[in-house]
């Protein structure tokens, strides 16, 4: 029996998802700041309290309305805002859901709320693969852009996307053709901002940065492993509050440091191996390593975190530089 064919994803899904995760993650760490700082008061009196988690899902209500009933990538951005926050609010009061006495400060939420948004970001960043869509969902694809376009006009980069997306003839795409023809010019004030911060992300990344970011992936991997080790040898890992958790910091940790130091032996003879190398070991970190430095650390591990994001994009800008895949085989040597 076949089983089904899932919809052609939409072309614009990536940018969306990623301000839905970033609208989510900005809410948790707003609302946990906030919180913090007003001392958790509570809204309500008389044996009731109105849990932010009420809100949040008010806010995803308004993303699913809105989409339902507007059209046009502005408002699937506007949902995605929305999504986002209510997601945030919804997620940041996981601890009273899984207690049974709905302890806000149950220690593995902070795990739990990163690894919810490290899976929505590891599903916005897997691979693309253009080459299994079909003719057909490719014309469905280039027709949706050009409705989009049909109250505000087409920019040139939407036009020249749904005209590559028509390069397969079908039944169907000489009337998206001629839509797209008929469509008027939309400038896109974004875009000099986008090819400009391109550029200087580009020139940021010089040789130097590139050479700290790859000392930094070491100093990221390396204490974990000391201070497991330390603890280890006087006897204070098992007093550890988050036993489970730190042996699984150390391990991911481990692990992540293994793919580094093959990357150290083919930094001379192979760099470009070595950086995707060291890319895949921030990943480790931060799909692995992250949850449970989240949970052992509480929100203490966002300085971290950061860390971790800024040695990824460096990383990711200088293998987009060289033009070489990130899902490509080895190149060869230089």
């Amino acid at each position: 029996m076949l089983l089904p064919r899932l919809p052609a994803r939409s072309g614009s899904s990536r940018s969306d998802l990623w301000v839905l995760a970033g609208s989510g993650i900005a809410t948790v760490l707003l609302t946990r700041w906030f919180l913090a700082a007003a001392g958790y008061p509570k809204i309500g009196g008389g044996g009731l309290h109105i849990a932010h988690v009420l809100w949040g899902g008010l806010l995803l209500a308004a993303a699913l309305v809105v989409t339902l009933t507007y059209p046009g990538r502005a408002t699937r951005r506007a949902a995605a805002v929305l999504g986002g926050a209510g997601f945030g609010l919804f997620i940041d009061e996981v601890g009273k859901f899984v207690t049974e006495r709905t302890d806000y400060f149950y220690r593995p939420a902070a795990g739990i709320i990163y690894l919810s948004f490290a899976v929505l970001v590891a599903f916005v960043v897997r691979p693309r693969d253009p080459g299994r869509r079909t003719p057909d969902e490719r014309t469905a694809e280039a027709l949706r852009l050009a409705l989009d376009g049909v109250a505000t006009g087409l920019t040139a980069s939407h036009r020249a996307e749904a005209l590559r997306l028509l390069d397969q003839p079908t039944p169907a795409g000489s009337a998206a053709l001629a839509l797209i023809a008929a469509l008027p010019h939309r400038d896109d004030p974004w875009a000099a901002r986008r090819r400009a911060l391109a550029a200087l992300a580009r020139r940021l990344v010089t040789g130097k940065v590139v050479a700290v970011a790859v000392a930094g992936v070491y100093v990221l991997l390396v204490p974990p492993l000391i201070g497991g080790a330390v603890e280890a040898a006087m006897g204070d890992l098992r007093q550890t509050r988050e036993l489970g958790a730190s042996l699984a910091m150390v391990a991911a940790a481990a692990v992540a440091a293994v793919i580094a130091g093959r990357a150290a032996f083919l930094l001379r003879a192979d760099r470009l191996r070595a950086l995707r190398l060291l890319r895949t070991s921030v990943l480790v970190d931060l799909l692995a390593g992250q949850v449970f430095k989240f949970t052992a650390l509480q929100f203490d591990a966002t300085v971290g975190l950061g860390l971790s994001v800024l040695l990824l994009a460096v990383l990711t800008v200088e293998l987009h530089r060289r033009r070489i895949p990130l899902n490509a085989g080895h190149p060869p040597p230089m």
